[in-house]
């Protein structure tokens, strides 16, 4: 008979194999989840200094000494709202071992002059995390 060349394993090397290959993918399953890491972006929304703005009396420079720089703005336009308004936002994420959970700040302007906030987190620890 004639050889292919290449070699066979033997019942007895394939079986131990093929435990050392499922030890080592129980071990990632395992430890993988812990290496993930955490990441935070951006900064907690000080919503603890809204009450520093009146409605159609502050102005964006206020905003700014009262809330900082904003993470990014837009514009919003509602058939229920009349005019269209200016938004800042404010975002805060954080990603820890598969979780994520967020906190945004909505800043609404009219005319130049504060219209108004909107805020949500998902972080259950507010207070901790400002």
């Amino acid at each position: 008979m004639a050889s292919s060349g290449t070699r066979r394993m033997s019942g007895v090397r394939r079986r131990a194999l093929d435990r050392r290959a499922a030890l080592l993918l129980a071990v990632l399953v395992i430890w993988l989840p812990g290496c993930v890491g955490s990441a935070r972006i951006g900064t907690p929304p000080r919503v603890d200094r809204l009450s520093m703005l009146t409605r159609g009396v502050s102005t964006r420079q206020d905003v700014l000494l009262a809330l900082g720089q904003p993470r990014g703005d837009g514009a919003l336009r509602s058939s229920t709202l009349g005019d269209a308004r200016r938004i800042w936002f404010y975002q805060y994420v954080v990603a820890e071992g598969g979780r994520q959970d967020s906190m945004r700040l909505l800043i609404f302007f009219l005319d130049d002059r504060y219209d108004g906030h909107l805020w949500f987190s998902s972080i259950l620890d507010v207070e901790r995390t400002l």
